[in-house]
């Protein structure tokens, strides 16, 4: 016999239990123990333990021999590479690009790391009549842009010093163009979460950007917006911030981050104090990009 359509299926507790567990992992913490799990999730600790040992054969879940923890396993990263590929980054990141735009006004630019270049794959046109002149495939020197940096901060460590390495070019007297000043850079973008470019390669544009995360909690690509040093102050700078990173976080969740709580320390620091720039005299066009 056929069971009535109003009948609703029945839901297997374990299963159930089980997914509850791995969403558990979604905030910041990283790492989590069985005595949390089963207070937050209102279960007995033995229930808990099962369903992580359960989830540990499968490789859902890895525990940390040495504190006894548990993080999200191997099996789910790998699920999160293979959803990764069939993505259309620059499609899903659309609506958020667009959004930021509204918000600010401003050009709104979607890059991957090329060797040493932060290479454009999207961009939302700003609002405002005088914009900075870019395009989809440009290409910008990673260690002078804000979607650069952004890119390099999360990079593998031996991939930045590879960089260095080749040679930085110094396009002006802000460019980092040294191994020193461009780590403690990097390591300060990696604490706050996002990048600002003062003009460190075409001084008369600045910009700010913040990583895209993917499942693997790994930075695949930075979204950031550029405009006219006039318009970007630091005032203004300090008032956009917030607005980048949380557009980059919420195209992150999107894309099944649960590394998303980047929080945005003083941008007073960020800017280590350095005086606004001069207001210059706005043209039809800017010849060059940065972001």
């Amino acid at each position: 016999m056929m069971e009535p359509a109003s009948t609703k299926p029945q839901i297997l507790k374990s299963v159930d239990l089980a997914l509850r567990v791995m969403e558990a992992f979604r905030d910041a913490r990283t790492e989590r123990g069985v005595t949390e799990l089963a207070k937050d999730l209102g279960v007995s600790k033995a229930t808990v333990y099962r369903t992580l040992a359960t989830l540990e054969r499968r490789r859902y879940v890895s525990k940390n021999q040495a504190s006894g923890r548990y993080r999200l396993g191997p099996t789910l990263r790998s699920f999160s590479q293979m959803t990764l590929g069939q993505v259309d980054l620059p499609a899903e990141a659309r609506p958020y690009m667009e959004g930021l735009r509204d918000r600010t006004g401003e050009a709104v630019h979607l890059a991957v790391l090329d060797a040493d270049a932060a290479v454009y794959t999207s961009k939302i046109e700003g609002l405002k009549p005088v914009q900075v002149v870019s395009s989809i495939g440009d290409r910008c020197p990673a260690h002078c842009v804000a979607t650069g940096k952004v890119l390099l901060a999360f990079a593998d460590e031996r991939y930045v010093e590879g960089l260095i390495y080749r040679g930085l070019t110094r396009y002006n007297e802000r460019t980092y163009a040294s191994a020193k000043p461009l780590q403690e850079e990097l390591r300060k973008i990696r604490r706050n979460g996002y990048a600002v470019n003062r003009g460190e390669w075409r001084e008369e544009v600045r910009g700010l950007a913040a990583p895209i995360t993917d499942g693997s909690q790994q930075v695949v690509a930075s979204m950031g917006v550029c405009a006219p040093s006039s318009r970007l102050d630091d005032e203004t700078i300090t008032s956009l911030v917030p607005l980048v990173v949380e557009a980059a976080k919420k195209l992150s969740a999107l894309l099944g981050s649960n590394d998303v709580g980047y929080s945005i320390n003083s941008v007073a620091e960020s800017l280590g104090g350095e005086v606004a720039s001069q207001k210059r005299n706005e043209s039809t066009s800017i010849d060059g990009w940065e972001v």
